[in-house]
């Protein structure tokens, strides 16, 4: 594509009187042509065709035909891109126009190549999840060849975006929290994940709460903030609900208001080394009831030690 083509109809007659030459394509006449070159300063894929000259004499009439085929670089569109909901079927088919035909193909995700054949033109993922979201990439190569016997690779690329939707992941970093009566401003935090947004609603028993002097609620994109403006009375404390929902469906968590109290007992006690000379131990801590805790730990009901770490070592 975009070379210069010259055809040269070469004639021998007797007698040597001849008609005007024409040209056709395809079959059909190329008007305004008369000589015996056709040239084309810079070829174009819809000149591809079956080229003829023609001309005649007194004793009968010769032609003369070629087929030109015309080669390109690769011209590739990604299909299958857009908004997709999670668990469901991702395909993405890389459509390509070349000639001569691709001889590999490349795939990326988010810039990053992707470990699949050179010769899949199509990418597929089963059950798509929100973490597969990105921009892909399916890049094509040919190799144009020449009469001289040299050689020159092109290729092309096309992308797509890939949105996942997915219902609420919603955490919270204290799923209990201890206070004093009559605390002041005590924030409660959630933490949604979701496409799309999710709607959210804090419930305190199983009772949703409404915004008053109260109670203030406070969102941006990916947390909520319950904000209670002061522990009035014991009934205060309880189980307060983050509730998020989108169309493709809902999660909650539950974060237990507590008044101040003594720790709760660790559990989960374990060896995690044990030598000639020492012994480490280690342990899941209890809830601390607001406060700040330490631990003792003993050996044989004689030698105790405080720390305020979850592991210890007696040498």
């Amino acid at each position: 594509e975009n070379d210069r083509l010259a055809l040269d109809c070469q004639i021998q007659s007797n007698p040597s009187t001849i008609e005007p030459i024409t040209w056709l394509k395809n079959g059909q006449l190329m008007t305004g042509i008369n000589s015996p070159s056709l040239t084309l300063q810079t070829i174009k894929r819809s000149d591809e065709g079956a080229y003829t000259c023609m001309t005649s004499n007194s004793i009968g009439r010769g032609q003369s035909s070629v087929n030109i085929r015309v080669q390109y670089a690769p011209i590739i569109r990604l299909t299958g891109g857009g908004i997709i909901s999670e668990n469901k079927r991702l395909i993405l088919a890389c459509i390509v126009d070349a000639y001569p035909t691709v001889d590999s193909y490349e795939w990326y995700k988010n810039d990053e190549k992707l470990n699949i054949s050179p010769l899949t033109s199509s990418f597929i993922i089963e059950k798509i999840s929100k973490d597969d979201a990105g921009i892909y990439a399916c890049s094509a190569r040919n190799t144009l060849k020449f009469l001289n016997g040299s050689s020159m690779e092109k290729f092309d690329k096309s992308q797509a975006r890939v949105t996942v939707e997915y219902a609420p992941i919603v955490t919270s970093l204290t799923p209990i929290l201890a206070m004093d009566l009559f605390t002041l401003n005590i924030k409660l935090q959630c933490d949604v994940d979701s496409y799309p947004e999710s709607t959210i609603v804090w419930t305190f028993n199983d009772r949703q709460i409404f915004l008053s002097n109260k109670y203030s609620i406070i969102k941006n994109k990916t947390s909520s903030y319950l904000i209670i403006q002061q522990l009035q009375s014991n009934f205060d404390f309880g189980f307060y609900s983050c509730n998020a929902s989108n169309k493709l469906g809902k999660n909650s968590t539950l974060i237990q208001l507590r008044s101040k109290d003594v720790p709760e007992t660790p559990t989960n006690v374990n060896t995690t080394s044990l030598t000639y000379s020492s012994i480490s131990l280690k342990w899941q801590p209890g809830f601390d009831g607001g406060w700040p805790q330490s631990y003792w730990v003993s050996l044989d009901n004689s030698l105790s030690k405080e720390t305020n770490q979850s592991h210890y070592t007696f040498t």
